[in-house]
């Protein structure tokens, strides 16, 4: 442990009970599923289709949710082997405006109904709480299987429309679940850190989580740098702090695929590049190490903005009086969103997948927060959904900083 008056960093693993709750709401399999309403109908079955008397494959998804996109590809190809199944039904449920989803339409194929609900009574009826969900619903309004839409299987659907009983939850998604509780109950304690007046500087090496690691909790300003991340990648947090790309920072073989929960608090400063240098100081300081710098010559993606009409201005509906910002990335980061942030985020994001430099040019002069959603599965659909957002993308050399963690 090593303590000093300015920071305490505390190397610990940390454990907590594993709290048991639901993960879809009060909604189980064989209990009777809610109505489903929508105002908007968009897709490739009639609008006037009846839902009455049909195996429903419901889907909950965003525009903002990169793996919901991401699962679309599945979804769409068990759709395609069931097209002879009339009373099978795939239905994409949002709660997102029309002109939201038309924004995507053109990058991310939906074979599905997509339905909106833009009151959000669907998604609260059926307790969603974690996007991408699907539940299957029998000819009798009876729910036979909820879960991720990566986990059906042609098999699977098989037996649904066969009236067949359905294999329960896996052992190892009931991990999966019990894991997300116990890093949910440590978020709530850094939570509680960080906003007691009387705690500082708190960091701990901790397990990586990837329920959380994407978010922050921060109030950050002119004068202020107040941030809070618990179970971030290390590496991951050195690039996002020094706005640069994988292939740009270089950490020693003990430190790669760790993770840090820290929080910490610096006022009186005079900008956030200031609170990011500190903290950078601070974490390196921590973990015993020395920062030196190097010039390599690299690939660089330029990303410019040549069109302000299409950039896509977030209007992001509120709920529970909290408005949604953050940024998404699938797990095979062949979609990359980010919502009600800005371009700074997509910066960012761009960078955590990329091991070459991306760098949109004059970002500083473009302040307000966007919703983007791009198609990643190659550098073609990249630069095609960048255009359509009112980018252009090309490559090109450059010499840049290298970060070496010694």
């Amino acid at each position: 442990m090593i303590v000093n008056k300015e920071m305490l960093f505390i190397i610990v693993i940390l454990y907590t009970s594993i709290i048991n709750q639901p993960l879809f709401g009060q909604l189980k399999v064989n209990s009777k599923a809610p109505e489903i309403q929508a105002n908007i109908r968009i897709g490739s079955k009639p609008n006037d289709v009846s839902l009455k008397e049909k195996f429903l494959v419901l889907d909950f998804w965003a525009t903002w949710c990169a793996p919901c996109l991401a699962a679309l590809p599945h979804l769409n190809s068990l759709q395609e082997k069931f097209e002879n199944q009339k009373d099978l039904l795939f239905l994409s449920m949002t709660d997102e405006n029309e002109n939201k989803i038309n924004k995507i339409l053109p990058h991310f194929h939906f074979k599905s109904l997509i339905l909106s609900d833009t009151s959000g009574v669907t998604f609260n009826s059926y307790g969603v709480k974690l996007l991408p969900t699907t539940f299957l619903i029998d000819k009798n309004n009876i729910i036979r299987w909820i879960g991720d839409p990566r986990d059906l299987t042609s098999e699977l659907l098989k037996k649904f429309v066969n009236g067949d009983d359905l294999l329960p939850i896996s052992e190892n998604k009931k991990q999966i679940i019990s894991d997300n509780s116990r890093s949910e109950a440590q978020y709530k304690e850094y939570r509680a850190i960080f906003d007691n007046e009387k705690i500082t500087n708190v960091f701990h090496m901790s397990q990586p989580d990837n329920q959380h690691s994407g978010k922050s909790i921060s109030k950050i300003n002119q004068f202020n740098y107040n941030t809070c991340q618990f179970g971030i990648d290390i590496s991951t947090l050195f690039i996002k702090l020094l706005h640069c790309s994988k292939g740009q920072v270089i950490l020693p073989k003990a430190l790669k695929n760790k993770a840090i929960s820290y929080c910490f608090k610096q006022e009186g400063l005079s900008s956030n590049k200031q609170g990011e240098t500190l903290l950078i100081s601070k974490i390196t300081e921590g973990l015993g190490l020395k920062l030196t710098k190097t010039y390599e010559t690299q690939e660089v993606i330029n990303i410019k903005v040549i069109d302000t009409v299409k950039l896509n201005k977030a209007k992001a509906s509120k709920k529970k009086g909290l408005m949604r910002s953050g940024s998404s990335i699938s797990d095979d980061s062949a979609v990359i969103a980010i919502y009600n942030s800005s371009l700074q985020v997509l910066e960012d994001e761009l960078n955590m997948v990329y091991g070459v430099k991306i760098e949109i040019e004059d970002v500083a002069h473009f302040m307000s927060s966007f919703d983007i959603t791009l198609n990643n599965s190659s550098f073609e659909s990249l630069k095609k959904s960048l255009f359509e957002s009112g980018f252009s993308a090309k490559k090109e050399t450059k010499s840049l900083l290298i970060y070496h963690f010694d």
